[in-house]
């Protein structure tokens, strides 16, 4: 009666979030934990998927990633990550004068024929003699 009164949910009125607790640190309880810990120790610079990757090398058996985040967050060895744009993403370059940035548009490469397709015009490459542009 309240909710409708108030034009609000029955959930929102009855239900009030709860904070979130920080993650616990506790030791490792079985030897999966135990190599989780040790391997992201070892590896410090690597994140979750890839010490996930060497612990099921190690151990041989199937470990779920989201359990290897589990417990690396649990033991605090998670490293921050990098501002998206503080971030090199390859292919953006500013050019900001002439002669900075040479660029070709390779489309195909064709090894057994000599030839190298450079925008729609064959050009022959040949490593043996010099060939004219014009030839085809």
């Amino acid at each position: 009666m309240v909710a409708r009164v108030a034009q609000i949910s029955r959930q929102a009125l009855y239900r009030t979030p709860k904070p979130r607790s920080a993650p616990r640190r506790r030791a490792p309880a079985d030897p999966i934990e135990q190599a989780i810990v040790e391997l992201a120790r070892d590896n410090q610079t690597d994140g979750y998927r890839m010490v996930c990757a060497f612990v099921r090398r190690k151990l041989g058996v199937a470990v779920n990633r989201k359990r290897v985040l589990r417990v690396m967050r649990e033991q605090k060895l998670i490293q921050r990550r990098r501002p998206l744009e503080r971030r090199k993403r390859p292919g953006f370059f500013r050019v900001e004068r002439p002669r900075q940035l040479w660029q070709l548009d390779m489309e195909r490469h064709e090894a057994l024929s000599n030839r190298a397709v450079v925008k729609g015009t064959p050009l022959p490459v040949c490593r043996s003699r010099p060939v004219k542009l014009g030839a085809a």
